[in-house]
């Protein structure tokens, strides 16, 4: 509630919000996408780095990322490395 309250509170959207377990069952992983000026970003990483419990927040806007692709078909998705945006 605190991460998403501090988005709240300055009228960011969070457009997705993921959390999955880690190797340590003691921590969470969460991914937020949000629609955040560039000028302004690593200030935001910084205020989501103060809050208590929280061990590292990184920005991962132009890190490579695995995207679905959907074809019709019987086998599932396909999935492919994207390139970075």
């Amino acid at each position: 509630m605190r991460i998403t309250g501090l988005f709240t509170a300055r009228n960011y959207n969070i457009e997705s919000l993921t959390v999955a377990r880690t190797l340590d069952p003691t921590l969470s992983r969460m991914t937020i996408v949000a629609d955040v000026d560039p000028k302004i970003r690593a200030q935001v990483i910084k205020q989501i780095n103060k809050l208590i419990n929280v061990l590292q927040a990184s920005d991962l806007t132009d890190s490579p990322a695995v995207t679905p692709k959907w074809f019709s078909s019987a086998s599932g998705p396909t999935w492919r490395l994207a390139p970075p945006s």
